[in-house]
């Protein structure tokens, strides 16, 4: 009889280790479908960047007034210049972008515009500046281009600018003034969903500088390209997968249905061991320091056995003898046998031979 006890309850474990594993097999694979459809609606909703290089070049010619000392129309780049003797400006703006991809998308706006600054030489702060548009706002979009080239001339208008300024140092009778008209390029290559207000703060500028009310003046070329690579939004307008969000969310319902039948599955199937382990634990845990555990094999037969109704019982000999709880755990780790100086306790744990 007691084989026959020990192989049924060999049998309910491995049942119910069997159980909870196939539970637990169901459970992670549900998980693992949801994530997986979550991670792909993340996936495709990604925005990607695709590195490119961008670089510059400013060209001009200084036309000058009919005059008896030079016989060309146009001065050459990087002279001393007579102010006086300046008609006007002709200046190019190149600018390339190199994408370090195929088949990309991407729109591009620039625009170029006059910058008059007027300021103490020894100050950093401005007495007057306006703006002026010299060439309104350009936009195109390109299709599968991997470079992009822009060129663009302009006429600029020298003497406009410094008769304003002159105007302006004599109607307050100004001294020690540095003013400098500053002719910018701004040129900004975006992602084919995005919009310029989204990005206007970050344009890249070339720029002419040309000092005002001197009598002899150079220009200056300067630009805030960067000479690494900087990113260019590659996108396309991503949209959410309703129907991956709508598995993912299924299949994790799912999963929760099946951990709560494992919750379930569990607290209905508890083995007698189960309840040993949890009342042995319960008690080791309130009374540890009236329990003593001992490893070997104790010989009872010199001592009489008392029966006792409790483990309560057992606490109030142990009060009365001043000795401490000797207990001992079977090999089989079912039940346990604890004693105390004069009295055997034969009220044990629920065990599986009983």
């Amino acid at each position: 009889m007691r084989r026959k006890n020990v192989d049924n309850i060999l049998t309910k474990q491995a049942y119910k280790r069997r159980m909870i594993a196939s539970y637990i097999c169901v459970i992670l694979a549900f998980l693992i479908l949801s994530v997986t459809f979550v991670y792909f609606n993340i996936k495709k909703n990604h925005k990607e960047y695709v590195p490119y290089k961008e670089n510059s070049d400013i060209s001009y010619k200084v036309f000058l007034k009919p005059n008896p000392f030079f016989d060309k129309a146009y001065a050459e780049e990087e002279r001393q210049y007579i102010a006086s003797l300046i008609d006007y400006i002709s200046a190019n703006f190149s600018y390339n972008i190199d994408i370090d991809a195929k088949d990309v998308d991407y729109k591009y706006y620039y625009r170029i515009e006059a910058e008059v600054d007027v300021k103490e030489r020894t100050g950093d702060k401005s007495l007057y500046n306006f703006t002026e548009t010299i060439l309104p706002m350009v936009e195109g979009s390109t299709n599968s281009q991997s470079e992009l080239n822009l060129n663009e001339t302009v006429k600029i208008d020298y003497n406009h600018y410094n008769d304003i300024v002159k105007q302006f140092v004599g109607a307050y009778k100004l001294e020690q003034i540095e003013s400098t008209l500053k002719v910018k390029m701004y040129i900004k290559a975006i992602g084919s969903c995005e919009t310029i207000a989204e990005n206007h703060s970050d344009e890249s500028v070339i720029m002419l500088s040309i000092p005002l009310t001197t009598k002899t003046m150079a220009i200056d070329i300067a630009d805030d390209l960067i000479a690494t690579k900087d990113n260019l939004l590659l996108c396309k307008q991503p949209e959410p997968s309703y129907l991956c969000l709508t598995v993912a969310g299924l299949m994790f319902l799912v999963s929760t249905f099946y951990v709560v039948q494992l919750a379930l599955f569990i607290a209905k199937n508890k083995t007698a061991k189960d309840v040993y382990n949890q009342e042995l634990k319960k008690i080791l845990n309130n009374y540890h320091s009236y329990i003593q555990k001992i490893n070997n094999d104790l010989d009872v037969s010199k001592y009489e056995k008392l029966m006792v109704d409790s483990f309560t019982d057992m606490l109030e000999i142990r009060d009365t003898l001043q000795q401490p709880i000797l207990m001992v755990e079977n090999r089989l780790k079912t039940g346990v046998h604890e004693q105390s100086r004069l009295a055997l306790r034969s009220f044990a744990l629920p065990t599986f031979l009983a």
